[in-house]
């Protein structure tokens, strides 16, 4: 589940509110592993209550308008091999390189930076499948990052819902087939798009670059009630639902893990085309299922 660390007053969560969250994602799914996006000043908070709870975490920090040091600092200030239970690994950056709001290169030398001050630390980044698949995400790719995360979302590619579980394997496979054409063999990497087998391809996604013991889905989801439509796709209740059950459910049956976005809405996401951001958590924000969240 991809989580947020913001309470809906707007304050950052305690260790208190994460074990309420993380208690109702384990009492209504088979989820135990959480995706951050900034520290939030909260990191220990995070890893104590995922201690606490049997998850673990993949903490994210956030660099846009110059905020890396600030991040890096956050996680520095804590003594993560304390955490090495919890702490699934580090990720710098989501979709920047989509939204122009960093470059490769800045991006390449913060996760050389990172992986300088956690050596033991898996890091990794996260983009768009179309940053990775046409090019813009290979200097990251061949550069020694650890995780590559990879976001497919068949409701931004505007598609109707019935045909939003081939999309986002379609989405998949091209990626994982470019990472494998530019992909450094010597550097294994691991691509975060399922599970521990091949579930896209009839074959081992196992080659240059790519390492195949440790694959999911980063993240995908649709918008409930509440969202905005865009193009032909419809955001609804009943239509999230179906994402869950059509695209997700398949892939779990098989043995893949998804980063479902998200696990809880959240009253203070921005309103952009409509005020979808808000409406895509599995939950509430009272930590209510919207429907039976399992397969």
């Amino acid at each position: 589940m991809a989580l947020g660390n913001v309470n809906p007053d707007g304050q950052c969560k305690s260790q208190v509110d994460f074990e309420a969250d993380l208690t109702a994602i384990a009492h209504h799914t088979d989820a135990r592993l959480v995706r951050t996006y900034s520290t939030c000043g909260n990191v220990s908070s995070i890893l104590v209550a995922a201690h606490n709870t049997g998850f673990q975490v993949l903490l994210g920090l956030w660099p846009d308008q110059g905020g890396y040091d600030e991040e890096k600092t956050a996680v520095s200030q804590i003594q993560v091999s304390r955490y090495n239970d919890a702490l699934y690994g580090i990720t710098i950056g989501s979709e920047g390189l989509y939204r122009g709001t960093y470059s490769t290169v800045e991006l390449q030398e913060w996760i050389a930076d990172l992986q300088q001050t956690f050596p033991d630390v898996a890091i990794g980044t996260a983009d768009v499948w179309n940053s990775w698949h046409n090019g813009s995400m290979d200097l990251i790719i061949t550069g020694g990052v650890q995780l590559a995360l990879i976001n497919s979302f068949a409701y931004w590619d505007g598609v109707d819902i019935s045909q939003s579980p081939m999309r986002l394997q379609v989405s998949v496979n091209d990626t994982v087939d470019h990472i494998r054409q530019v992909g450094n063999s010597s550097r294994p990497l691991h691509i975060m798009i399922g599970g521990k087998h091949s579930l896209y391809y009839p074959f081992s996604v196992a080659g240059p670059g790519i390492k195949a013991d440790e694959l999911r889905p980063t993240e995908t989801g649709w918008p409930s009630d509440g969202g905005a439509d865009w193009q032909h796709a419809q955001a609804g209740t009943a239509n999230q639902e179906t994402y869950w059950r059509t695209a997700v459910c398949p892939e779990l049956a098989r043995g893949v893990d998804v980063f479902w976005f998200e696990a809880f809405d959240e009253r203070g996401k921005a309103t952009e085309r409509g005020n979808d951001a808000r409406h895509w958590g599995a939950f509430t924000v009272d930590r209510w299922p919207k429907y039976h969240i399992t397969c």
